[in-house]
């Protein structure tokens, strides 16, 4: 099974500009953390983790603003281990904002200094990585001076889309449309952005043309269509009929056997999803089998990233 937990749906946050945080595990422990937050958001992510047990971390930054990248930060100085950083390369942002480029130098130095694998994936396409049992692609606009007026730095944000879980994070990116647009799969499930007015009525139409049934927006008022980044962005997701829902009760995700449960409250949501996951049988003579959707596989799959190879009668 696979989990998704939203600090920033557990209950809103005083203040809208305090950034997003998304975490996804499977149970192993393999986890990614989409950028964490700062402030209360920051702490929700790493008491998280912590009642979780879980010890290390895939990070994915999804711009460099200041409440989106002291996620990396924090998590960099706690007591958590970041295996892997996916980030827009900071050289990008030279060119767009001198305070951003000087503090997010200084966390790329940081990083460098405790040895950890950086990975800046190409502009312009979808690239895959994995983690875990977690497929994950990123989507990343390359920076445009002309853009600068669209919140400095944020058109260098990227968008993770997990297409075996057709659930969509697109950090704040100002051009979602752009995004979406290009992706290969359906993004049944997406949080808004808190710069909530980079979902456009463009980027709602296009999210509805993907698929898209279902989203949240975080944002301390409850009010759709209020003054609050999010809330704009919710009222254009409502009207391209999308089913809305803000963060007035914490929100749980649940990816197994087909299906996606998203629960807030009293209400659940139940979609179809390709991911299902397997176990592992061990037989009575010491060999293993690897049974998935109800059957033993055969031939050459790949599990959790690896490849192994099965007989007919489904021994590895």
């Amino acid at each position: 099974m696979i989990k998704a937990y939203f600090p920033s749906l557990a209950g809103c946050v005083t203040n809208d500009r305090k950034g997003a945080s998304l975490i996804m595990h499977d149970d192993k422990k393999n986890c990614i953390v989409i950028d964490g937050g700062e402030g209360v958001l920051l702490s929700r992510t790493l008491d998280y983790l912590h009642r979780s047990g879980i010890t290390h971390v895939t990070h994915i930054l999804t711009h460099w603003h200041p409440d989106h990248d002291r996620g990396l930060r924090g998590l960099l100085e706690s007591d958590i281990i970041v295996d892997k950083i996916y980030c827009p390369p900071i050289e990008e942002v030279r060119k767009l904002d001198s305070d951003d480029y000087s503090r997010g130098s200084k966390i790329m130095s940081l990083a460098k200094s405790l040895k950890k694998t950086i990975i800046c994936p190409p502009a312009g396409m979808w690239s895959e990585y994995r983690c875990g049992e977690m497929r994950f692609q990123i989507y990343r606009r390359a920076a445009n001076t002309g853009d600068y007026a669209d919140y400095r730095v944020n058109n260098t944000s990227m968008s993770t889309f997990f297409p075996d879980l057709l659930t969509l994070d697109n950090g704040d990116t100002i051009r979602v449309a752009e995004a979406v647009r290009n992706i290969s799969g359906t993004p049944i499930f997406f949080v808004i952005p808190h710069h909530g007015n980079a979902c456009n009525t463009s980027a709602a139409n296009a999210m509805k043309q993907k698929g898209a049934k279902i989203c949240y927006y975080t944002n301390p008022e409850p009010t759709i269509g209020g003054t609050g980044f999010t809330a704009t962005g919710a009222k254009r997701t409502k009207e391209a009929g999308i089913l809305t829902l803000g963060c007035m009760k914490e929100v749980t995700v649940e990816y197994d056997n087909k299906k996606m449960t998203i629960r807030q409250g009293i209400n659940t949501y139940v979609y179809n999803i390709p991911y299902s996951s397997g176990t592992w049988k061990k037989t009575a003579d010491g060999h293993w089998k690897y049974k998935k959707d109800g059957k033993y596989l055969t031939g050459s799959q790949q599990i959790a990233g690896a490849w192994y190879f099965f007989n007919d009668d489904g021994i590895m």
